[in-house]
């Protein structure tokens, strides 16, 4: 073997150790981008489930009032144009968003707090908002079989974005000031 070779041959193993050294530091980021993304999904499963246990329960509470309620509310929709039934359908709309929204806003604030201990800011803000819009589309789509004809306002369920507001305006100010 000629000198030439020998320097040949220390060179590819400290190149192929350099790049061994890049591909373990390249998989352990991977890795743990992975397992990131797994645990955000799981997380996001799990509100998902529990939303769904609470809608199931509401859904209950809907029914019931469905077969009481449904046909009194038919009548003051379609008496709507007079005055005195116009003030009581938007006091059965601002009753019933009142009682919906206490029914799921502790839920969904205790959802998101537990979110933003275990997210980084862009994860907790894609799952926060995605987890809001499917609460937001399932109340409204209650809010739309009690009150098929007034169902185009949805500015009742603003209450439901402020736990995420909240906790993303923390987060956003801290790193601002940390900068």
């Amino acid at each position: 073997m000629q000198s030439g070779d020998s320097e040949c041959s220390v060179d590819r193993a400290a190149t192929s150790s350099n790049c061994s050294t890049v591909s373990c530091s390249f998989r352990a980021t991977l890795s743990h981008q992975h397992v990131q993304v797994d645990d955000t999904l799981d997380l996001f499963n799990q509100l998902q489930l529990q939303h769904q246990l609470v809608a199931t329960k509401t859904k209950t509470l809907h029914d019931t009032c469905d077969r009481l309620l449904n046909p009194l509310l038919e009548e003051i929709e379609s008496r709507s144009l007079r005055k005195e039934y116009a003030q009581l359908l938007a006091e059965c709309h601002w009753l019933y968003c009142e009682q919906g929204l206490s029914l799921v806003r502790g839920i969904v604030h205790q959802l998101i707090s537990e979110f933003a201990k275990k997210e980084a800011l862009p994860s907790l803000t894609r799952s926060g908002c995605a987890y809001l819009m499917q609460v937001c589309q399932l109340e409204h789509q209650l809010f739309d079989h009690f009150f098929p004809s007034s169902s185009e306002d949805v500015s009742s369920l603003a209450p439901l974005i402020d736990p995420l507001y909240d906790f993303l305006l923390v987060l956003i100010i801290s790193l601002f000031f940390l900068k």
